[in-house]
């Protein structure tokens, strides 16, 4: 059963939500990628990119990144997912509410689910301690 786009829209902008991303749609890689919204703002979406592999590098080797910032996931609290995963707070993506619609509404960002609230709770603690991100971005995860 389709769903009508406003109602896809509309849960898959909030906090939890996940999309999965076809190649270069917002990341750079060879691959798509899924996205976890970490917050809604009146005119951004903030996301995390969600591995399937821990980093110990930033996408461009400036900055390490902390095993502790880039919190595991499982299938259990996302059910999308095949194998155990990890959010990398440490670097965040701020997209237009109306591109990030716009990718929902043309299949570019195809809906994946959501996140638990307890895998959540665990990924938010881990952004709000992330020490490689600024405060206001930080404070994004609260």
């Amino acid at each position: 059963m389709d769903l009508p786009a406003s109602l896809v829209s509309s849960s898959f902008t909030q906090r939890s939500a996940v999309v999965h991303t076809d190649t270069n749609s917002v990341i750079e890689t060879d691959h798509g990628k899924f996205l976890l919204v970490i917050k809604n703002l009146e005119d951004r979406i903030v996301c995390c990119a969600i591995n399937s592999i821990r980093y110990s590098q930033s996408f461009d080797s400036q900055i390490s990144i902390l095993e502790e910032d880039q919190p595991a996931i499982t299938p259990e609290d996302l059910p999308a997912l095949e194998h155990v995963s990890y959010v990398n707070c440490s670097t965040i993506f701020e997209i237009e509410t109306s591109e990030f619609q716009k990718k929902l509404t043309q299949g570019v960002f195809k809906p994946k689910g959501h996140l638990s609230d307890a895998a959540m709770a665990h990924v938010l603690r881990a952004g709000q301690k992330c020490k490689v991100l600024r405060k206001f971005q930080q404070d994004y995860f609260r």
